[in-house]
């Protein structure tokens, strides 16, 4: 069985050292906020793949995700809002293809 927790949050609020500790633990399997080092160059597709990899890591278990679709939708819209020209357009739609895997398989911290 696949259970997911996402761990989501605003900067500051203990995101890091609740990842810290859960990697000590042998049942849980951790995958961290950036797992592709792309992700670096703060480009949309590269979130997005870097999503995909994150949600795809494990088939099974607990999964814990520092980060998750949650958190590269939010960063999508804001920049829209910052720049009216910005295209997020894939990302919504990204995110709407993937939004299924927030059903009641998983918990939210």
């Amino acid at each position: 069985m696949k259970k997911i927790v996402f761990i989501e949050g605003l900067p500051g609020v203990g995101k890091t050292t609740l990842v810290t500790e859960l990697k000590k633990l042998k049942n849980v399997n951790v995958v961290d906020e950036v797992i592709n080092k792309e992700i670096i160059e703060n480009r949309t597709k590269y979130y997005l793949k870097n999503d995909d990899l994150k949600i795809n890591m494990y088939s099974e278990g607990l999964i814990v995700i520092d980060r998750g679709l949650l958190s590269t939708i939010s960063y999508e819209q804001a920049k829209k809002i910052i720049n009216t020209k910005y295209d997020n357009r894939i990302a919504i739609e990204w995110f709407d293809k993937n939004k299924k895997i927030y059903d009641d398989k998983n918990v939210f911290v």
